[in-house]
């Protein structure tokens, strides 16, 4: 199928499923769910007390994790994590409350009124202006 070999259900495997799956990840955690969004190949979740998850293709960039690398399961975009570059707030920590997906890239926002996005930019999709643009393996692989 389309998604052969990429696993963007986040369910440890890339097999196609005809009935709904809990994905267990979430579940064994006991983590909440508050949003989850699909690209082509790539999806993306946001956990009630705020953090991202990504799984699927890695091309692009397109899971925010710095690489390109393909994920059969959910793992955690640690950007965010790690980082205390709020625009409006400076020194603190960008805090994740919606996620989006398009085709090859993604998008969040902070409570504090931020939109951080990543992923393929070849047509200006990300919205970061003409400079950031590129042929079309242009892409951001860190949230921007």
């Amino acid at each position: 199928g389309f998604f052969h070999g990429v696993g963007a259900l986040g369910l440890g495997h890339s097999e196609t499923q005809q009935r709904p799956s809990c994905v267990e990840h979430f579940r064994r955690e006991d983590m909440k769910i508050r949003m989850v969004s699909c690209g082509a190949q790539h999806t993306v979740v946001l956990t009630e007390d705020g953090h991202l998850y990504a799984t699927g293709k890695g091309d692009f960039g397109r899971l925010g994790r710095g690489d390109t690398n393909d994920e059969v399961d959910f793992h955690v975009i640690d950007y965010f994590e790690h980082t205390d570059d709020s625009i409006l707030e400076p020194g603190d920590p960008a805090r994740i409350c919606k996620v989006a997906c398009g085709e090859n890239f993604s998008a969040a926002m902070s409570e504090q009124g931020e939109l951080w996005v990543w992923g393929r930019n070849d047509y200006g999709q990300l919205g970061l202006g003409e400079e950031a643009m590129g042929d079309m393996y242009s892409a951001e692989r860190f949230p921007r």
